[in-house]
């Protein structure tokens, strides 16, 4: 629907909205996000939405904020007050430093606007905060957690009887930024398998590819993809949400590695990996291996809260389900560790636990270098080698080893967005090492995949015998009772 701006102003001073823009202010969604490339007018749009909210309902409170001051004051701050026409504004404090926050702005029509960093903010802070909208720029580089602290502190005018969606679309709770990934913004706001509720409240919109061009200085998407990685540009230029520099497994292509359910023949030997948490989730992964030793990950499950005998109850029952015969499990090695006090003075490990009710452990390989390597060389798409015959690209060449079912899609979003820590300049020479976060799949993976699971034996075929083969087989036959019968004659002359 077409915008009306509520003062006689042109809040956009003649541009006209891109078609994303457009749904995106006249999206009814309480959160909403635009994640897009370099370019594609992602705080332009957050700073019309909070100018225009300011503007439809008197008087209103708002927040916009961003990760860090320097990067609010240098850029947001900045941009808000490029956009916002002047003859609005009734007084303004930009001047604050960094220790007081990022200023404000007070409207003519009542209310205000006020600039924060959200890096430095408490708990207390958060629940000071009134809230008739909060607009987050860049919000892929803000923690969840700042998200849901804001979640609960806009929108208290929601319920106000002169706001009605027929006037004007009101989102308490939105934000733009560059893709990062399947990090929580995309979980939150992008993930297909969200509920039809979720999809309604939490709504993403992404721009298509260049879409804002015809604003930009010609070519300036060609101008900054000279020199830039392959990843730079599929995240910002093309922004794809799964495009992530330092990702631990960057040859994970859901193309290649991710296939349709099926039912996992009998004959493959089955494996499962195991990471026991306690204040984080527990997790267990099931792979089998085919004979040719192409590695498939069939089941996954991760569960917080339950004790090990629950865990174990509810691991064997799946298992039951499906007639599983398991060869061997690998788990955290740091579950073998005895360091809680049981009964008689004796040490009681985590994995004693487990086997006590009846699942019984060796410990997995957790040397991180080697068994991310293990890992990789097994996504890895060997150009020579053919794609198993229950793959879709069967009789094709190009195919890598490991696999996973599209129902273990925990296992697929964790695997394909788990990356590096990211350092400071000045700590370049750090090893290399994964976030700590959301690991618990893939490290069930690793264990698994450094114990490098056999494959089974192939069933030979079974033929009928030649008229020679059974005859030498009958001759053999024959002479083996001819000489069975001379001992026994033999030992009853002995006697």
């Amino acid at each position: 629907m077409p915008i009306q701006s509520p003062v006689s102003l042109d809040i956009l001073r003649g541009k006209t909205l891109l078609p994303t823009q457009a749904r995106f202010l006249s999206s009814p969604a309480l959160r909403k996000v635009y994640i897009g490339p370099v370019g594609s007018g992602k705080t332009e749009i957050t700073c019309v939405q909070a100018i225009l909210l300011s503007h439809y309902y008197l008087p209103n409170n708002g927040l916009v904020g961003r990760q860090t001051y320097p990067e609010l004051r240098d850029t947001t701050r900045k941009r808000f007050m490029e956009i916002c026409p002047p003859e609005l504004i009734d007084a303004r404090n930009t001047s604050i430093p960094e220790s007081g926050g990022g200023g404000h702005v007070a409207w003519k029509a009542g209310g205000r606007t006020m600039f924060r960093h959200l890096d430095t903010m408490s708990d207390l802070e958060f629940g000071s905060l009134d809230l008739g909208y909060a607009a987050i720029d860049e919000i892929t580089e803000t923690p969840q957690r700042s998200f849901d602290m804001l979640e609960a502190r806009s929108g208290r005018h929601w319920k106000a009887a002169h706001l009605t969606p027929e006037k004007f679309p009101y989102s308490p709770l939105f934000g733009g930024g560059n893709p990062a990934g399947h990090d929580w913004v995309w979980k939150r706001f992008f993930d297909e398998t969200r509920d039809d509720v979720t999809k309604r409240m939490y709504q993403g919109f992404q721009p298509k590819p260049r879409e804002n061009e015809r604003n930009l200085p010609p070519g300036y998407y060609d101008t900054i993809a000279l020199g830039k990685p392959d990843w730079w540009v599929r995240r910002y230029i093309r922004g794809e949400l799964s495009a992530l520099e330092g990702l631990v497994w960057p040859n994970f292509d859901e193309q290649l590695h991710v296939v349709p359910d099926l039912p996992v023949p009998k004959e493959w030997l089955r494996y499962t990996g195991h990471d026991h948490g306690r204040r984080n989730p527990t997790a267990c992964l099931w792979v089998a291996v085919d004979y040719d030793g192409f590695i498939l990950v069939y089941r996954e499950y991760e569960v917080s809260g339950p004790t090990p005998p629950e865990h174990v109850q509810a691991i064997l029952a799946r298992e039951q389900r499906q007639s599983d015969k398991i060869a061997e499990r690998y788990a955290d090695p740091s579950m073998f560790s005895k360091t809680i006090p049981g009964s008689a003075g004796k040490w009681h490990a985590v994995a004693d636990e487990y086997a006590e009710c009846g699942l019984e452990m060796l410990p997995g390989n957790n040397a991180q270098q080697p068994t991310l390597d293990r890992v990789g060389a097994l996504l890895w798409a060997d150009p020579k080698r053919p794609f198993p015959d229950w793959h879709p690209r069967a009789g094709q060449t190009g195919s890598p080893r490991l696999f996973f079912v599209q129902s273990c899609r925990k296992t697929i979003e964790a695997v394909s967005s788990w990356r590096y820590k990211e350092y400071r300049q000045g700590d370049l020479g750090l090893r290399e090492e994964p976030v700590d976060f959301n690991d618990h799949l893939p490290d069930c993976l690793r264990y698994v995949c450094t114990a490098f699971p056999e494959a089974p034996a192939r069933p030979r075929p079974k033929r009928d015998l030649t008229v020679g083969e059974w005859q030498s087989r009958r001759l053999r036959d024959n002479w083996r009772q001819v000489a069975k019968n001379a001992t026994e004659q033999r030992r009853e002359a002995d006697y």
